[in-house]
């Protein structure tokens, strides 16, 4: 009998058990800023260099963070609820504890099947966002981290020298890493017991920095995820995979 399986995946978007100074660094214009006009006013009663007040500042910094953390919180588990997916891969993950701390605050008020299976592997981004995986429970899961891959694990098969043959800027910028790893976050291989499917869970480098900047680096990262594919699999025509 053939099984039916529902994947998803959804970058969560700074899911942080720390403060998020975005609203102050994104500008007036972010969607986060909306909750700053009350801190803004407030500070500018001390204008005059006053800040015998500060803590009552900070207070209201702190709580107009939990107002726009609480609303983006909600809304997100609304819309996990709605995808009704067997298995989730998720982006910008803070930690395991920040996962499911969401999970049992938000999304299991809901009244929705539960994720039994949540799986992180800390990884490369210096904010410390990681990528991570939830299942449901009857689709447990193994998982496997490749954030320790370098240029040098590319270059030591056939295949993975012509991929960076086909791609220069990709081939560049594995010459400048060097020794360095990869990913900027993970590529997390997941496992599926249930049903013969791997899923490979990646969020590459951003455009921050500039799209042609930054370009080699993201062409590196997708064609390690390739490389990671062709060595995977005996024939990845006919395997079952996603990414």
């Amino acid at each position: 009998m053939p099984i039916k399986l529902r994947l998803a995946t959804f970058n969560i978007e700074n899911l942080f058990t720390r403060f998020d100074f975005s609203a102050f660094l994104d500008g007036p214009t972010s969607r986060a800023a909306r909750y700053l006009d009350p801190v803004v006013q407030f500070l500018g009663q001390y204008g005059d260099g006053d800040l015998t007040q500060f803590n009552d500042f900070r207070s209201l910094v702190r709580t107009a963070s939990i107002s726009q953390d609480d609303d983006k919180r909600q809304h997100t588990a609304l819309a996990l609820a709605a995808l009704d997916a067997d298995v989730v891969c998720l982006q910008e993950v803070d930690g395991y504890d920040a996962l499911q701390r969401f999970l049992k605050a938000y999304y299991a008020k809901l009244g929705e099947k539960t994720y039994r299976h949540v799986v992180l592997h800390e990884a490369n981004d210096p904010r410390g966002i990681d990528v991570a995986v939830v299942a449901q429970d009857d689709w447990p899961i193994y998982t496997r981290s490749h954030a320790d891959l370098t240029p040098a694990w590319i270059d030591n098969e056939p295949t993975g020298e012509a991929l960076l043959e086909r791609f220069p800027l990709a081939r560049r910028r594995a010459g400048q890493l060097r020794g360095k790893r990869i990913f900027r976050r993970d590529c997390l291989e997941v496992q599926l017991t249930k049903a013969p499917v791997t899923v490979f869970n990646c969020h590459f480098k951003s455009m921050g920095g500039g799209r042609d900047d930054t370009m080699g680096m993201r062409q590196l990262e997708a064609l390690t995820v390739r490389e990671i594919i062709n060595r995977r699999f005996e024939d990845p025509s006919t395997a079952l995979w996603a990414v």
